[in-house]
């Protein structure tokens, strides 16, 4: 982690006002979206009820909070975290 920490410490950030981050947890791909000028994240799971999915969005929840004070964005506690859980079955293309 520190290796990766000190690499992150030299990027810029991006000037566009959303990230959009995937977000790997076990066996399965989750979407973080960072809205910058309203201190939002989103974070979207489509499978929300396996089993320890709570866990896993805590786990990139502390992640996401890390990387934003690594670029330099506002503290913690000024982010409002939303879950915002869509059922694969209801997911269009």
């Amino acid at each position: 982690m520190y290796g990766l920490y000190q690499r992150l410490r030299q990027v810029t950030p991006s000037p566009l006002p959303i990230w959009v981050i995937p977000a790997h947890v076990p066996g399965h791909w989750t979407m973080v979206a960072v809205d910058r000028a309203e201190h939002i994240i989103r974070f979207h799971d489509s499978f929300p009820g396996r089993a320890h999915s709570e866990d896993d969005e805590w786990k990139i929840r502390e992640e996401v909070v890390a990387l934003l004070g690594i670029v330099g964005e506002a503290s913690p506690e000024k982010w409002v975290w939303i879950s915002e859980t869509v059922s694969a079955h209801n997911i269009c293309i």
